[in-house]
């Protein structure tokens, strides 16, 4: 991204990767919640890794998806899908919250899922 000028200047730390499977491996490991904003493809790619990461037990956090102006309608929509059609448990679902709002947000990032913990995580992911 620095090499095609997408880096940002004025940040109190950068963290340059050689790959985006190291950028996502890093995000994943070094992140206290997932976030995603409205984006592109890296984005999508980004909150479906920690996705599977959680469905596989290898991250915990809380992952947040800002649905400002319903940006990720049709993503929650094919989610709902999967569920329904069997290819992802009902839990696994729940494991990523949209928030209309940024202050629905930031409670989700303070308070957690109050009904998810590991053992169910982990069992839904075993069926």
């Amino acid at each position: 991204m620095i090499d095609v000028e997408w880096g940002r200047s004025g940040l109190s730390e950068t963290i340059v990767t050689e790959t985006m499977a190291e950028r996502k491996e890093k995000l994943i490991n070094m992140a206290d919640v997932i976030i995603v904003l409205p984006g592109s493809t890296g984005t999508m790619d980004e909150l479906f890794e920690a996705l599977a990461d959680k469905k596989l037990g290898l991250f915990w956090k809380p992952i947040v998806v800002l649905n400002t102006a319903g940006f990720y309608d049709n993503t929650r929509a094919q989610l709902e899908r999967m569920a329904a059609e069997g290819f992802m448990s009902n839990k696994h679902l729940r494991a990523v919250f949209f928030a209309p709002t940024v202050q629905d947000a930031i409670q989700r990032c303070i308070n957690g899922d109050p009904e998810e913990d590991r053992t169910t995580l982990l069992a839904a992911a075993v069926k």
